[in-house]
């Protein structure tokens, strides 16, 4: 051995056994917890198999074992673990001898490092390939798994047995009944007690030619991952991933892995492959596993995994012929190899050597296939549905979009007319106000004659019928003055106007026609001659839509029930509040969460045009007013509010 020191390149300590050959079985751990990592390694030479622990520049043998031949052939695990109760590790050393002679052992052994003793011994025959380490229930245990050579070499009665040709049968059968009894001629699962080294379970995996090595992975309630190869060709079982669990000692299959967690698992068997994983290669279910299983040629053995700079690769072989299947590209090629490597750029080399009366060997190396030389025709074909695909779907957004677009302007072309024809219907109000303001104007001056000639006549003469005369001379004078105020111009008439004046002559105006229909008004008016900063067009218009949206709601929803419409106002700080409440069936859903906008009527189809809210909510907005619309459990409740201004001046 040689320790270089990885910061400054420089060599350590040179480690070397005279007349010794170093084993490559090594283990690299910090035994006795002083923040550095000691070694413990073995070597073979003179019928000896010797260990050695390399601690802080200090080199020394902790146990040795005579063997048969002069070096040792065959496995050997070195296993650290918790023996004893003090603060240090101990070793446990698996040997596992191949093709034993007369003098050969088999088993677990136990060395306590400071005082270099065995704490325990337990030999058995049986040859070990894999073992696992795990707690339970607060007690460490170590699980061995061994591999059927069919060496015939048996342990019973504490003694060791090679066993081919016995014609001893009263021996042979006495061998087989002991309590001790192990061989290597089939594959078992023991599991030893570490405080003791005590066999607690034993079962046999598989028969001749059954070999468990340990594999890369993670389960959930599980000890740890196997892999159980079937060496023999004859042998029909498939390789297989298991994992044993913890509870009970049994040996579950991949494919019941699928009901727990578990991390990425790419298992490989006698002729396919399964990989289980996820893009983020952490702890996943069930259904998220993205499984998939690639089937190689019959008669085929997949017996490794490389991942190389261009994606994993799973390598087999087929007769005389290697296999290479490339994991990303999905393309399989033929390639003899022996052995393989990686460099250190990432790129795989296959070695190959065959002999053809002499040897020759091979490299290969795996290079990159360009996109255009991966196409196929069923890659064609999937591009051509794709994009058919996509052509049927953007034409059906088209065709929904066009449809769409035409409703629009079907809906916004009726709102259009409905929109003119009532301002057409505004300027014909416009001009038979202008009109009846004319003839008011007409009809007041020889009426001012009747009503002067009636009074003069009243002085002279008492007659009941000149009486008559004046009074029906004085109601055609109040009736021809709500005519003038009504047809008033905004542009000519400043702001500030009684409330109590514009709403009488509006409820004399038309209470007649709310009672022909059965509506009742009630009146709750405070503060009635407050000045409002409105013109009293402004506040004939907004009283005007609001009374007649409310007294056609209440037709509408009561029939021949009560109708009631209720108009309350007080001053309120500097507004003048009006609140107008009705039994109707009250605003829409849909006007009260968009608010009031232009054509969003409250009306039904062909009833209304969406004008007056909105004329009404533009007026208020001008003089830094406000409107309310709500719903009551009555019907519905509308709130003005109003600037006051501080006097109306006749004046003006």
């Amino acid at each position: 051995f040689e320790i270089i020191s990885p910061k400054s390149k420089t060599t350590i300590a040179k480690i070397s056994i005279p007349e010794n050959k170093i084993l490559d079985n090594y283990l690299i751990q910090d035994f006795d917890n002083d923040a550095k990592d000691e070694l413990i390694f073995c070597s073979t030479g003179k019928k000896k198999l010797q260990f050695y622990l390399f601690d802080n520049g200090t080199l020394t043998k902790i146990y040795s074992l005579d063997i048969p031949k002069s070096n040792y052939n065959g496995d050997i695990f070195i296993i650290p673990a918790q023996v004893d109760n003090d603060n240090y590790l101990e070793v446990i050393l698996v040997l596992a001898t191949n093709m034993p002679l007369k003098g050969s052992i088999r088993g677990a052994i136990a060395i306590d490092l400071q005082t270099k003793k065995v704490i325990w011994k337990n030999l058995f025959a049986d040859y070990i390939s894999a073992y696992l380490t795990f707690n339970k229930n607060d007690k460490d245990y170590l699980a061995l798994f061994s591999y059927a050579r069919s060496f015939h070499f048996y342990r019973a009665n504490g003694k060791f047995y090679i066993l081919r040709n016995f014609s001893h049968k009263e021996e042979l059968n006495r061998i087989l009944r002991a309590k001790d009894f192990s061989s290597d001629t089939a594959s078992y699962l023991k599991i030893l007690e570490i405080k003791t080294g005590k066999e607690i379970y034993k079962k046999r995996i598989g028969g001749k030619g059954v070999k468990v090595v340990n594999f890369q992975g993670s389960i959930k309630g599980y000890v740890g991952v196997l892999k159980i190869l079937h060496i023999l060709i004859e042998d029909p079982l498939p390789d297989a991933i298991v994992g044993l669990r913890k509870e009970d000692f049994s040996l579950v299959t991949i494919s019941e892995f699928l009901h727990n967690p578990i991390n990425k698992v790419i298992a490989y068997g006698s002729n396919s492959i399964v990989q289980t994983s996820d893009s983020t290669f952490g702890v996943i279910y069930k259904d998220k596993f993205k499984i998939f299983k690639i089937k190689f040629p019959e008669f085929s053995k997949v017996f490794e995994f490389v991942q190389t700079r261009f994606g994993p690769v799973f390598i087999g072989s087929r007769m005389n012929k290697g296999l290479l299947f490339d994991i990303r590209q999905k393309v399989m090629t033929d390639a003899p190899f022996r052995t393989l490597y990686l460099d250190g750029s990432g790129d795989l080399f296959i070695q190959h050597t065959k002999f053809n009366s002499i040897f020759e060997t091979n490299f290969y190396r795996l290079e990159k296939r360009h996109f255009f030389e991966r196409l196929t025709a069923k890659s064609f074909l999937l591009f051509f549905v794709i994009l058919m695909g996509l052509l049927l779907l953007l034409t059906g957004l088209w065709l929904t979009t066009l449809f769409v677009s035409f409703r629009k302007i079907s809906i916004q072309n009726n709102q259009i007319k409905k929109a003119t024809s009532k301002l057409l219907m505004s300027e014909k109000l416009s001009a038979l106000g202008l009109m009846s303001g004319s003839i008011a104007h007409q009809i007041n001056s020889p009426l001012g004659a009747i009503i002067n000639g009636a009074k003069r006549l009243s002085r002279k003469i008492d007659d009941p019928n000149v009486q008559l005369i004046l009074e029906a001379g004085e109601r055609i004078k109040a009736t021809v003055n709500k005519f003038l105020i009504t047809s008033r111009n905004d542009d000519e008439e400043k702001r500030g106007v009684l409330f109590s004046e514009v709403f009488n002559n509006w409820y004399d105006l038309f209470s007649l026609d709310f009672r022909n229909q059965h509506v009742a008004i009630i009146k709750n008016i405070e503060d009635g001659d407050t000045c409002l900063n409105l013109t009293s067009n402004e506040l004939n218009e907004i009283i005007n839509n609001l009374m007649f949206n409310a007294r056609d709601s209440v037709i509408k929803s009561n029939g021949s029930g009560k109708k009631i419409i209720e108009i309350s106002a007080r001053k309120k700080d500097n507004l003048f509040e009006i609140v107008i409440e009705d039994n109707g069936s009250g605003f829409d859903k849909k006007i009260l969460r968009k608010g009031i906008k232009l054509f969003a009527t409250t009306k039904g189809k062909g009833e209304g045009t969406g004008l007056g809210l909105w004329i009404i909510s533009n007026i208020l907005k001008s003089i830094n007013g406000k409107i309310t619309i709500g719903n009551t459990d009555k019907g519905a409740k509308v709130i003005v509010e109003v600037p006051v201004k501080e006097a109306c001046d006749d004046n003006e």
